[in-house]
């Protein structure tokens, strides 16, 4: 070869390696980088000698990763690690150094339990190894299968050449894949971290404004109670002094109903102060208080003027037993189901489901392993975001007409938190409502 040729010969080869770099300083991936440079050794060797191709990255455990593959005769790989133990490829990176196998190589390396003939065997081979930081990380390969395909010792440095050249482009693109990884993975920590942190202070001011409310509620309670003992005193003097036919027995009996009334406000007050009774946990069967739930739930649709709604019920069979008070558990889902009821106009669906659930319930700071799952969904008016964010704030206006307050929320709110459970309330305006009460298993063996 002519010194003219020569050069004209390096001009191309230096013109392929600047076209592979181009690629891996791009944002392309490294399947790309592999391709572009298919295509460049094709253009220096010529369609036929460089026609079969493949980089193998190896892994580990003798498992290589094949970002390209093309093979004339062999089908193109899984886009999986596959294992290329005691082959040709595998073989040149125990090596380290590039080698042309022919069919007289093969068979003695055959012999001498060197390598063992993996796919279609080829007539000619060359193997290069992709060295970096003093490491072998994987092999790059051209193969021919066409006997008049002759490959010669400047095909052998050319592949030689373009390895090493192609080894820092391959190590430069995987670092930059495993930095956008990094960078991926720190992202989705950070937001989940301040997830987290957002949740935390949402649950610390919605701790701290129960404990004012509580504060609040315990001074009013003392002083109501103080007056209305001695209405009610009064009151019981006069029913006494009075025959029921007197118009007077007929005022003081609307007195004592509406202090009665009055008390009963004072008894809910009393749910966010540290003076409620304190709570009787047996082991109950959640079934049979569901189904007591829901019997009474079609009584009072029966009574109610939306006859229209459609009650569905999808009660898992065999749900775990329940650590719990079975009359505050009533109330809860009663109070529950009259706002469901509320949110429908004069027709529309409730769907009632309970079921056994394991694992940590969504977006709670619960930490036990088994809970029962009560769904209770409509498809009503549905909530605001305001209104969803302050539905569990006692007396806390979720209509415009205000004939009813968010006093029934905060109070299931107190009893299911005190249960050791968790409440959540997923709504979209026109979208309805679902409420979610997780109360935990008896067979956590969770003594309260």
């Amino acid at each position: 070869m002519s010194y003219k040729d020569k050069t004209i010969e390096n001009s191309k080869i230096q013109h392929a390696l600047i076209n592979i770099f181009k690629v891996s300083l791009s944002n392309k991936p490294i399947v790309e980088l592999v391709k572009t440079s298919h295509k460049e050794l094709i253009k220096l060797m010529g369609k036929e000698k460089a026609k079969n191709f493949y980089l193998a990255i190896y892994e580990g455990n003798y498992m290589y990763n094949l970002p390209y593959y093309y093979d004339e005769y062999d089908k193109e790989p899984i886009n999986k690690p596959i294992s290329l133990k005691g082959g040709l490829t595998d073989y040149i990176r125990r090596k380290g150094s590039t080698e042309l196998i022919d069919k007289k190589r093969q068979k003695e390396l055959i012999e001498k339990g060197e390598i063992k003939v993996i796919g279609t065997d080829s007539l000619e081979w060359i193997g290069a190894p992709l060295e970096y930081h003093n490491k072998i990380h994987g092999v790059l390969t051209i193969q021919t299968y066409n006997k008049e395909i002759k490959y010669t010792k400047e095909d052998v440095e050319l592949i030689t050449y373009v390895s090493k050249n192609l080894s820092l482009a391959v190590d430069r693109k995987k670092r930059d894949s495993e930095l956008k990884e990094y960078r991926r993975k720190l992202e989705k920590e950070i937001k989940e971290k301040s997830k987290e942190i957002v949740e935390k202070n949402k649950k610390l001011i919605e701790s701290r404004k129960m404990e004012a409310i509580g504060i609040l509620s315990a001074g009013i309670s003392h002083e109501f109670n103080n007056i209305l003992s001695i209405i009610m005193g009064n009151v019981q003097m006069g029913i006494k002094q009075c025959k029921p036919d007197d118009m007077h027995y007929k005022r003081y009996k609307k007195i004592e109903k509406s202090s009665k009334r009055a008390c009963e406000i004072i008894e809910k007050l009393m749910l966010f102060t540290e003076h409620r009774k304190k709570i009787k946990y047996f082991v109950n069967d959640i079934s049979k208080i569901i189904e007591t739930s829901i019997v009474n739930l079609k009584n009072s649709l029966k009574k109610s003027n939306k006859p229209n709604i459609q009650l569905i019920t999808n009660i898992e069979k065999n749900l775990d037993k329940v650590n719990v008070d079975k009359e505050d558990i009533h109330f809860a889902l009663k109070s529950m189901y009259n706002k469901a009821i509320d949110a429908l106009p004069d027709k529309g669906t409730i769907t009632i489901t309970a079921k056994n659930f394991k694992g940590i319930p969504p977006r709670s700071d619960l930490h036990l392993k088994k809970y029962i799952h009560i769904s209770i969904r409509d498809n009503g008016i549905g909530m605001n975001e305001k209104t969803k964010n302050n539905i569990f704030t006692p007396f806390f206006v979720t209509k415009d007409s205000g004939k009813w307050t968010g006093i029934g929320f905060a109070e299931v709110y107190i009893i299911i938190k005190e249960h050791e459970g968790y409440i959540a309330v997923e709504s979209k305006i026109g979208k309805g409502t679902i409420i979610n009460i997780y109360l935990h298993s008896a067979k956590n063996k969770l003594v309260i």
